[in-house]
């Protein structure tokens, strides 16, 4: 009973201390209402605030706030003021929470004079959090203090963004500011000292320099920002020129590209280290093509045939070794990119302008995946192609069960006797169809959301549900699993033949 009591004392004790202690780190967190949201802001350069929510488990069981609040107390802004940070109950002002596109709880996010600047991504620790405020209040850009180390900056394979300054500027503190919005994908630097200032020609400008490989006749080398002092403008700037008239588009730059749709890419035999000539030869051809629409707001692109092997396929059905060019048009910000475009002809400038007047014209339709409609569709699992869709699985007689797969898949082929054992067992149900897609090789509907990681998926369409399908929710593919899913959803009772399966050698998929 002593060794209890002692326990318990000593239990109290270190809650109280842990209590004491997220009290003392929580007193440095400015708490916010709707009301006092705006004002705090624009008293402050810059704020760090936590949207969260009182009742989430991660949030109530958390200090890093609070001590990330404690840290930055002692730490100085440019201005000299405490570096503040804040906190505001989203359970409670819920509205408010969700018109700054709060997503998820907690979410953390930077203000910059009163406007947001920056989401946190980093992990829920305080020195993380500390480290990324004190990073906002430096450059983010690396300072350059030679001519020698501009050279060899610029002597790379990337495009690279320079602030020029002879002297301080609005346009210099706005570009310094910027940086943290564009330099974690963009090689960043910036440079004051007279030599350099000199050498380049520029005394207070931000300029884009074109690696030397792409450098051609056609287009500017340099491009210099002739914009105002906003940030966001400069990093729409930024984001829209970096790449010149045709991007080189590698896997290591490719998300730079994902926003940019439509996007026209040419792909092709290109390796910069091997042939630089034929390199600039076809970046040549195709720029004079990409000039011709530069007021279409369409993007243009080269890039390698063998490093983008996989994505050829996944999106034309085009092996790598069947043709030498590929001219393929991204429309859409769908995973899928949809609607796209394939050029069908044989790879030339003429055919190449022919290609785009039709796609800017409107007259080109999408290039759509699709296999041939199987004469014989009379298994116990149908098969589905792009051109039969509608007719199997949005037959309104019928709830259908369908599994999107592609036969790569390894998962897939072990799915595969399970779904023909379903399909056996509910062959004589007049009302349930179990059928399969090959989602490789036919284009899936806009409104099924499939992805290749997920292979293989099975969606449940019943009878007055056409337009809502359902993804089974499971993920233990399984035959008694699958059945009683579908006893549970289907229209009418499932008639299921009762056949002894032989047990399974693996649990789940």
């Amino acid at each position: 009973a002593v060794h209890s009591v002692g326990a318990m004392a000593i239990l109290y004790v270190a809650t109280l201390f842990y209590l004491v202690l997220n009290v003392v780190a929580s007193s440095d967190v400015i708490e916010l209402t709707e009301d006092t949201f705006s004002e705090t802001l624009e008293k402050h350069e810059l704020i760090l605030i936590s949207f969260y929510d009182p009742d989430d488990q991660i949030w109530l069981k958390q200090t890093w706030y609070g001590e990330a609040a404690t840290q930055l107390a002692s730490s100085s802004l440019p201005s000299n003021a405490p570096f503040p940070v804040a906190q505001i109950d989203c359970k409670k002002f819920d509205s408010f929470c969700k018109s700054h596109e709060v997503t998820t709880h907690p979410q953390l996010k930077l203000y910059r004079e009163g406007k947001f600047f920056k989401n946190y991504r980093g992990y829920p620790k305080a020195g993380d959090i500390t480290k990324f405020a004190k990073k906002m209040m430096e450059p983010g850009a690396t300072e350059i203090k030679s001519v020698k180390k501009t050279e060899r900056l610029l002597d790379g394979v990337n495009h690279t963004v320079i602030g020029f300054f002879a002297e301080e500027s609005s346009l210099q503190k706005a570009f310094l500011v910027a940086t943290h919005l564009f330099c974690e994908r963009f090689i960043c630097a910036y440079t004051t000292k007279p030599a350099v200032l000199e050498k380049y020609g520029y005394q207070n400008d931000v300029v884009i320099f074109q690696p030397s490989h792409l450098q051609t006749k056609l287009e500017d080398h340099q491009i210099v920002y002739a914009g105002g002092e906003d940030y966001y403008e400069m990093q729409r700037w930024i984001e829209d020129k970096f790449a010149g008239i045709v991007g080189h588009v590698t896997m290591e730059n490719y998300h730079l590209f994902l926003n940019k749709r439509p996007m026209v890419t040419v792909y092709f035999g290109l390796n910069f280290k091997l042939n630089p000539k034929d390199g600039k030869y076809w970046r040549n051809r195709i720029i004079k093509v990409a000039k011709n629409f530069s007021d279409k707001n369409v993007t243009f692109g080269m890039a390698s045939k063998s490093e983008f092997s996989g994505l050829l396929y996944r999106r034309f059905l085009v092996k790598e070794e069947e043709v030498d060019f590929v001219v393929g048009i991204a429309g859409g910000f769908r995973t899928d990119d949809r609607p796209k475009y394939l050029m069908q002809t044989l790879f030339s400038v003429e055919n190449f302008q022919m290609f785009m007047q039709g796609f800017v014209d409107g007259t080109m339709q999408p290039f759509v995946k699709k296999q041939p409609v199987p004469e014989n569709n009379n298994g116990s699992v149908k098969v589905v192609v792009y051109d039969n869709f509608d007719e199997v699985v949005r037959d309104p007689t019928k709830d259908v069960l369908i599994v999107f797969y592609q036969d790569y898949c390894g998962k897939c082929r072990i799915f595969e006797p399970k779904l023909e054992r379903i399909g056996e067992k509910l062959k004589n149900d007049p009302n349930i169809v179990i059928a399969k897609i090959d989602a490789m090789a036919n284009d899936p509907p806009e409104d099924y959301d499939v992805k290749v990681e997920d292979f293989p998926i099975v969606f449940w369409v019943g009878i007055g549900k056409k337009d809502t399908p359902r993804r089974y929710p499971g993920s233990r593919l399984e035959i008694p699993f699958l059945i009683e899913f579908m006893k549970d959803v289907a229209t009418h009772p499932p008639v299921v033949i009762d056949i002894v399966d032989q047990p399974s050698s693996r649990d789940e998929l």
